[in-house]
């Protein structure tokens, strides 16, 4: 990225979402995420899931750096092998997280491929002040909290691959494991913990997706 012109950090790249426009009125971020079928995604995973996966992840990054989501793009590359029902019930997943957190369709673009599935949201959201949660925020002594269950989504991953094999459950209790499946198919994270954050006097945040312990 340092071949390309951009502002100086903390306002440019490396945070979950870049500052666009700052004011007394309100702070612009925006942020974008792909997807790729058989690295974040696979075919056989409800189509549903899948559009809320993508969309979290997205709208996570927004809450991240304190701020509310206003709207999203929504790029496709498909192959000949995804056929309507697939896309409908993926819109539809899509759709429902969108309408239930205050984020609007406004445009995207679809095209074909002849490789796998790709995904790309970019997503744009607004804190009501000039201030915004920043990774470089943080200072010495500051007392760090999390949001969410630690591990679900790993473990569910693993679950699903012991499905995927044929591989025996083990003594892991039913509930458990539906519960850490669709945390990782179809994660729900809490999208008001940033604006929350930031009201209440954080300088500083970061998204958790990728792990506590790479993050």
């Amino acid at each position: 990225m340092s071949l390309a012109p951009h502002p100086d950090t903390p306002e440019g790249p490396g945070d979950d979402a870049a500052v666009v426009e700052r004011s007394a009125d309100g702070t612009v971020v925006i942020t974008t995420d792909l997807m790729v079928e058989g690295v974040h995604f696979l075919r056989e995973h409800p189509p549903a899931w899948v559009g809320q996966k993508l969309l979290a992840a997205n709208l996570s990054d927004l809450s991240a750096m304190g701020a509310r989501p206003q709207g999203f793009v929504l790029s496709a590359a498909l192959v000949t092998e995804v056929h309507g029902a697939w896309w409908e019930r993926f819109s539809g997943g899509l759709g429902r997280f969108a309408e239930r957190w205050g984020a609007s369709l406004t445009g995207g673009d679809v095209v074909r491929t002849e490789g796998g599935v790709g995904l790309g949201i970019t997503a744009w959201g607004r804190t009501p002040s000039d201030k915004v949660l920043t990774r470089a925020g943080g200072q010495a002594g500051d007392r760090l909290m999390t949001v969410g269950p630690l591990g679900l989504s790993e473990s569910g991953l693993r679950q699903w691959r012991l499905r995927a094999q044929g591989g025996e459950w083990g003594t892991a209790e039913l509930p458990l494991i539906d519960s850490a499946l669709r945390h990782h198919l179809a994660p729900d994270p809490d999208l008001d913990a940033g604006p929350w954050a930031l009201e209440h006097g954080a300088r500083a945040a970061m998204d958790l997706s990728d792990g506590l312990l790479v993050d």
